[in-house]
């Protein structure tokens, strides 16, 4: 059952505002019923769903996806009887649905004689088919109480509001009318309504009945707030008493408490869609629990994206821990009453107080009203789009546990009388689907808004869960109607059998799971394999190592399934044969001993049965020989002869070894063809008697005992070694005699039997000596060298060689070791400069003298500098070779000299500079001169290689008998 108010109720209640709903009870008509006004507008002006030239040119829209299938439709009674008093009736306005009833509400009937009295109909359903079995109208049912505009029904009982009836004089209180079967009749037994019959209440938006309990919503109950609550009924002894109210706990002006409500179990949720929020009526969900019969409070469903009157919890669904609640007039970007659902799921046992996802139309439009009505059930739902252009849709919906996956979506078939506002209502039942088209058009009189209910079959998603060891067919999740009977094929594997088959209530005959389809399930089939068992095992007697011998294990399964065999033939664990379909294993063992065969028999499930037996293996080891003691000079390889054998059957040498010197750790050489063969063994170092021995290998990679023979090494005098303190290094230019102790050092004179001999020599050879730079070389007998140098840079290279007395007496016996003695390059430049004057005049032209030297020992490349002094101009230079020299190219300039210079040991270049003074008397005039190496040459004695020549400027002053030089150290006279 549902009721719904839309997001129109302000645009048709007139002079309402926000601030209207929070100062008391609503007042609703017949004309401004937001629910009966939704598309007058748009249906006046010929457009929207059904108008005008649109109605015969829509399409037929379904689209055949799992979910839904079309069944029929069902027309207003007096429709059928082509009556005119179906008029206006809005059949389809409310629905519920038991196991064999649906009632339809109808509250705009006029019967003749009172405008909106209102019927409620009740139809028995087989599966999606509807046939009429009551008519339901109050006995005391007048003009405008709408009865019908809520309708419910549960077993035998079913409840009918008039949400707008008058109760003793007070307008518009509201009542809920009870009815009972009583065979084939529904006669009324009651009628509810509040003790305080206070006028405007709307009682009756609401009806949720249970067992003998009953609750009903009255949107405007409780002054002066006027919140809304739900009246608790109980049936006693055959009598509905009052129980009292439910309310929240924070109860607000005007936020319609009881707007909507739905309930599983012991929970119950309530809408109050005009509630204020974080905005004013965002609206919310209010989450009760039910404790020793009293219903109570624990929290509420709120959506943050809620805004002015998005009717949030406009429609309330609960099924298996997921509440949907619709807001039908949410604006979604930008589009003006769009519509979505929000979907809540209780997670660990308690509801999530936000949505867990929002749910909208594929292509929002203005005024679509997706959500409008909700079907939930067993994890489908659908979602009514009633004011969608041009034709209103159905939605379908599944949970796959995490999200909610569309399915299908369907419109109803465009025909001059147009089903009108499908999908204003949607009641689900187990093998059924409803959905009303309240405002469809008389079908045969196309009289206004008279009515019609659309059938579907409910389809249910069966998925097949199949253990291992066998499969169901169909193997895939597939689709069935509701209601229809169908058949699971069980097909266990080869080797197993069927131990159970579960799910949708069904029965298993033979290998066929049979059941009537209701909601979505899952048939889940368990299999189970007995295993196999072993018999007998026989071993193939008188075995040898690394021969083939036969075990035969004889086993049977249950399941009379094929076996496979595998088999451990030494029976470590580890199966070496197998898995194979023979029963008899071609066993190998390797070496000899004790051992248990195993055998085992798996079935097709993996489960297995093994049988052991004792197995002896025989052996024959390996024999090799040597030939006769032998003798070879030390150091010199030498050749063994060996011969080798195998007794056992079948078997072959295929190693023969030589432990050349029988310690026992290393075989020095191998031959891997069959004996005899030759091998070559490595010379021995000491001279002395030797022992050798050889160790023959077969096939099976078994060894024989080692065969050892005694042989002679003759002594060969070895060369001493020896190592070197490694190469010398000196300089710059450095000069005379250097000593370098323990230059010669580990000095052996041989293998231990030649310990007694000694060094009677140490030879020093040169390789190379550039520009005799090495003046003298030496290395004495305690290994120190001795080395003279000249001066001049280079490297020598020379060798050094041992002698010792094993051998010729004087000869060398070891090679030759080298190492090489540097001498970094270094030279000594000098540099001075003179103008051979104590002090200069202004204006005089000054002449310099800068002489540029190499003092040796090695030739150098130098740039000498020299500044123009200051206070003076104008410098010009000129340069001369004095000696073994090189003037730069060209050899005159001015300004600053920065001149490459090429100097030998010895040369010398001098600079002639010139410059004008233009300073002051009293200053100074400072020239200075450097020269700089640029090659790789140190600088021996750097205090030479800078020169400054300073002079005084001074003045002239003029006498009667001539004149003098004053300001300065130097005086001049001169005669008259």
């Amino acid at each position: 059952m549902k009721t719904v108010l839309t997001s129109f109720v302000v645009l048709w209640i007139a002079g309402a505002s926000c601030s209207t709903f929070a100062v008391g009870p609503v007042q609703l008509t017949p004309m401004n019923d937001p629910r009966i006004a939704r598309f007058a507008a748009a249906l006046e002006a010929g457009s929207g769903p059904a108008s005008g030239a649109n109605k015969d040119g829509l399409l037929h829209q379904a689209i055949r996806a799992k979910g839904l299938q079309p069944a029929g439709t069902t027309r207003h009674p007096a429709d059928e009887a082509n009556s005119p008093t179906a008029a206006a009736s809005w059949f389809g306005f409310s629905m519920a649905a038991s196991d064999n009833y649906l009632v339809v509400g109808a509250p705009g009937f006029d019967p003749g004689s009172a405008a909106a009295t209102g019927r409620a109909y009740l139809f028995r359903r087989f599966g999606p088919d509807l046939i009429l079995e009551a008519t339901l109208t109050a006995n005391d049912g007048a003009a405008d109480d709408w009865f019908g505009y809520a309708v419910e029904i549960e077993g035998d009982t079913v409840m009918v509001s008039a949400n707008r009836d008058d109760i003793n004089g007070h307008t518009q209180v509201g009542s809920v009318y009870v009815f009972e079967r009583d065979g084939n009749t529904w006669p009324q037994v009651a009628k509810l309504f509040p003790a305080s019959e206070m006028q405007d209440s709307n009682y009756g938006f609401s009806i949720l009945i249970e067992g003998d309990q009953a609750l009903v919503g009255a949107i405007s109950s409780n002054p002066p707030m006027f919140p809304g609550a739900l009246h608790r009924y109980q049936r006693i002894s055959g009598v509905w008493t009052a129980q009292g109210l439910i309310e929240p706990a924070d109860p607000q002006n005007a936020q319609w408490f009881g707007y909507s409500m739905a309930r599983e179990g012991d929970e119950l949720v309530v809408g109050a869609p005009l509630y204020d929020g974080p905005l004013q009526n965002t609206g919310r969900a209010v989450l009760f629990q039910r404790d020793n019969g009293n219903w109570v409070e624990f929290g509420q469903l709120q959506d943050p994206a809620s805004t002015f009157q998005d009717w949030f919890a406009g429609d309330l669904q609960i099924s298996d821990g997921v509440i949907a609640a619709s807001a039908f007039s949410r604006d979604h970007n930008g589009i003006v009453d769009a519509g979505a659902v929000c979907i809540f799921r209780k997670l660990g046992g308690f509801w999530a107080p936000l949505p867990e996802t929002t749910l909208t139309a594929p292509t929002p439009q203005q005024a679509n009203n997706f959500g409008w009505s909700i079907g939930l059930d067993h994890g489908a739902m659908w979602v009514g789009m009633p004011g969608a252009f041009p034709v209103p849709i159905l939605f379908s919906y599944r949970d796959n546990g995490t999200q909610w996956l569309p399915t299908a979506q369907y419109s109803p078939p465009q025909t001059p009388n147009f089903s009108g506002l499908f999908g204003g209502d949607i009641e689900v039942a187990d093998d059924a689907l409803f959905v009303s088209a309240e405002r469809a058009q008389g079908q045969t009189t196309n009289l206004p808004n008279v009515g019609q209910i659309h059938s579907f079959f409910r389809t249910a998603l069966i998925t097949p869960q199949a253990g291992a060891g066998g499969q169901l067919l169909p193997s895939m999740p597939t689709e069935h109607m509701s209601g229809h009977p169908i058949s699971v094929f069980v097909n266990p594997n080869p080797g197993y059998r069927i131990v159970s088959v579960t799910g949708c209530n069904g029965l298993l005959v033979g290998q066929s799971y049979q059941f009537i389809v209701r909601n979505d399930c899952t048939v889940t089939a368990t299999f189970a394999n007995d295993a196999p068992q072993a018999a007998a095992i026989q071993a193939q007697p008188g075995v040898y190592e690394s021969e083939v011998f036969n075990v035969t294990l004889t086993a049977t399964d249950p399941e009379s399934a094929p076996l496979s065999y595998s088999f451990d033939c030494d029976g470590n664990g580890s199966f070496e044969l197998g898995p194979q379909a023979s029963n008899v294993g071609d066993c190998v063992v390797a070496a000899a001993g004790d051992y248990i065969a195993v055998a085992r028999a798996t079935d097709l499930g993996g489960l297995e049965a093994s049988l052991g037996i004792n197995v002896s293996v025989a052996n024959s080891q390996p024999i090799v020989s040597l030939s006769p003691p032998i003798a070879a000079d030390e150091d010199q390889d030498f050749f063994v002869t060996t011969t080798a054998s195998v007794p056992s059957n079948g078997e072959q040498i295929t190693v023969v070894s030589i432990d050349c010197n029988y310690d026992g750790v290393t075989f020095d050489a191998n031959v891997t063809a069959s004996a005899p063969g030759q091998l070559l063994c490595p010379g021995h170092g000491t001279a002395g008697v030797l022992t050798i021995a050889a160790r023959a290998t077969d096939n099976e990679g078994e060894h024989s005992a080692l065969q050892a023979q005694n042989m002679t090494v003759l002594a060969v005098n070895d060369p001493p070694t020896f190592t070197l303190a490694g190469n010398q290094q000196r300089g710059p230019a450095a000069t005379g005699t250097f000593n370098v102790a323990n230059f010669v050092d580990n000095v052996s004179v041989g293998p231990p039997d030649e310990q007694g001999q000694q060094i009677i020599s140490i030879s020093v050879s040169t390789v190379s000596n550039p520009d005799g730079m090495v003046t003298q070389i030496d290395i004495a007998p305690d290994h120190t060298l001795s080395f003279t140098l000249n001066g001049l840079a280079g490297t020598a290279q020379f060798g050094v060689a041992l002698t010792d007395s094993g051998g010729i007496p004087g000869e060398p016996s070891s090679a030759f070791q080298y190492f090489t003695i540097t001498n970094t390059p270094g030279t000594d430049l000098q540099v001075s400069i003179d103008d051979l004057r104590t002090g200069v005049l202004p204006g005089d032209i000054v002449t310099y003298e800068v002489l540029a030297g190499n003092a040796g020992p090695n030739s150098a490349v130098a740039v000498l500098h020299v500044d123009i002094p200051q206070g003076t101009a104008n410098q010009t230079w000129t340069c001369e070779v004095i000696s073994n020299a090189n003037c730069p190219f060209p050899t005159t300039g001015v300004d600053t000299i920065n001149a490459p210079l090429s100097l030998s040991v010895g040369g010398v270049v001098r600079f002639t500079v010139t410059n004008q003074v233009t300073a002051s008397p009293g200053a100074f005039i400072a020239a200075t001169a450097t020269l700089t190496a640029s090659d790789s040459n140190a600088e021996i004695d750097s205090s030479d290689n800078t020169a400054t020549d300073s002079n005084p400027v001074v003045t002239i002053g003029i006498f009667k008998d001539g004149f003098e030089v004053t300001g300065g150290n130097l005086k001049m006279l001169a005669d008259d």
